[in-house]
């Protein structure tokens, strides 16, 4: 039995021999690493080089993600978009109660205080 860090380090060799499309024979020998112990997992990384296909991100996610790491779309809606959604709704429970406040002061004036009151009824 070889030692994991040995079989690691011949992993980690094999898969980038495999990845520059060369063969894994040569790196096993480097290693003396008996064929037997290392055949499964070179077959798994052959394996998985084959159904592995490159995919390029388009170009309008490359921008969105650059603009997101950057932080350059800094706007009111680009904040609240990136909220929690239970933080939106407070975050606009919040802007209406107030625009609903002003309103209120606006078209029906200061509320009265008791003070108020007793002042203009001794007047």
């Amino acid at each position: 039995m070889t030692s994991d860090v040995k079989m690691q380090n011949l992993m980690s060799d094999v898969t980038d021999a495999i990845l520059a499309g060369e063969s894994a024979d040569g790196v096993r020998a480097q290693y003396g690493i008996p064929r037997h112990e290392s055949d499964e997992l070179t077959e798994l990384v052959i394996s998985l080089n084959k159904a592995m296909i490159q995919v390029e991100p388009s170009v309008q996610f490359t921008r969105r993600l650059k603009a997101d790491l950057m932080e350059q779309n800094v706007s009111v809606f680009w904040r609240l978009r990136r909220m929690p959604t239970r933080v939106r709704f407070a975050a606009v429970a919040a802007v209406l109660g107030g625009f609903a406040l002003l309103l209120q002061r606006l078209f029906i004036g200061e509320p009265e205080t008791p003070e108020e009151n007793t002042l203009k009824e001794n007047i």
